[in-house]
């Protein structure tokens, strides 16, 4: 429940205490009292700990970008000492990894480029008959798409 609709509820309560005279006599005004007063006494607990969760964050974040930059300064020094050592290079060869960047390529097809517009094989041209500029959808384009008329 969000706060505009704590706030909804609260004014709901105070309007049924306030003219109960208008409400069925079925209405349960205690079980609303009880719910709404169970409501804001989380809310506050909510607000107080999304306030020490948002300091949790604050304290990773930084904690995170120290050890970051030490981790990288380790594995500067390691790189430059893995010819000396095979458990050295083999770990060097586990943190390098995280720099890997994915293959450009398609995943479906190895020999396909990502990029519809490069060739798959770089010694054949690109396919004339296919525009370079994206259709507009709705003329042979995806179905679901609809803009209007111009």
């Amino acid at each position: 429940m969000g706060h505009k609709s704590v706030e909804f509820v609260n004014l709901a309560l105070n309007g049924a205490e306030s003219f109960s005279e208008y409400l069925l006599s079925s209405f349960n005004k205690a079980e609303m009292a009880k719910d709404i007063e169970l409501i804001n006494k989380l809310w506050k607990i909510r607000v107080d700990v999304a306030s020490l969760l948002e300091k949790i964050d604050d304290t990773i974040y930084g904690a995170s970008a120290d050890a970051i930059k030490a981790a990288d300064e380790v594995y500067e020094y390691l790189k430059s000492a893995s010819g000396k050592n095979a458990a050295v290079k083999a770990l060097v060869a586990e943190m390098s990894k995280r720099y890997e960047r994915p293959n450009k390529k398609s995943k479906d097809d190895p020999n396909k480029p990502a990029d519809p517009k490069q060739p798959a094989d770089p010694k054949k041209p690109a396919d004339p008959k296919k525009p370079d500029t994206p259709k507009k959808p709705g003329t042979g384009g995806d179905p679901d798409i609809h803009l209007p008329e111009e």
